[in-house]
């Protein structure tokens, strides 16, 4: 189901993990950035989410390809493949994440999905908390989001289940957190004449208005839903 372990890192993961990679501001208190390691003829793994990013994904950085050594050896999965990251940093004040499953619409099938997290303040007394909510008993469950900790579940878990990331106590101080969603995607795209395509030649373009509403009524039914399969969707929301 999840499984939650500690990684050894010393007090500077926060600035070590989050240096050389260029955020964009998708609020006052919340910044993020897609990094992604690409496959040996160049082509990106995208994974097309609700969130709408401007600028490009970026190359793993040396820290990022570290990272998932070390969560293979700590999770004893020497065969964990990842390929996408998302990274984010939340103020003290971000706290409008609703439940959700992760979009699963380019996910590898079988794969893992991996959420790492850290504080600026390496000793962050009150850490953030990823709380689960089981779609078919709407039983809940919170995992305290821990300094250096990684929390590792299947695409299965994944699809049963919806979570959401929440604050500590709101009268405590808190510092700012990094996390990092690390995922295995299924979807490669190549620009070929200032345009994005598939690995079969079709056309990536972005949505229109309609297609964007379109796309969150289908990310409101894998929400409600277990066994949900996404049609064949040849638009994104976002710069890849």
């Amino acid at each position: 189901m999840f499984t939650t372990f500690t990684l050894d890192y010393g007090s500077d993961s926060f600035a070590h993990l989050s240096s050389g990679i260029a955020f964009e501001n998708h609020s006052e208190t919340r910044q993020g950035a897609i990094c992604v390691a690409f496959n040996p003829n160049g082509a990106i793994p995208i994974i097309r989410t609700t969130t709408s990013y401007t600028q490009p994904s970026q190359p793993f950085t040396p820290a990022l390809h570290d990272l998932v050594s070390r969560i293979q050896t700590a999770s004893n999965s020497p065969t964990l493949t990842v390929n996408n990251a998302m990274v984010e940093i939340y103020q003290p004040g971000y706290t409008k994440m609703g439940f959700h499953t992760d979009q699963a619409l380019d996910l590898e099938a079988d794969s893992f999905i991996c959420l790492f997290s850290c504080y600026e303040d390496p000793e962050e007394k009150h850490p953030r908390k990823l709380v689960v909510k089981e779609k078919l008993t709407n039983k809940e469950f919170e995992i305290p989001l821990t300094q250096n900790s990684c929390v590792r579940w299947s695409t299965l878990t994944n699809a049963q289940h919806l979570h959401k990331i929440i604050s500590g106590p709101k009268d405590k101080t808190q510092s700012r957190w990094l996390g990092i969603t690390l995922r295995l995607s299924k979807t490669f795209v190549n620009i070929r004449a200032g345009e994005w395509h598939f690995q079969d030649g079709r056309h990536l373009r972005v949505a229109t208005d309609e297609e964007r509403k379109e796309f969150m009524q289908y990310k409101s039914l894998e929400n409600k839903n277990i066994e949900y399969a996404y049609p064949e969707i040849s638009y994104t929301l976002s710069r890849h």
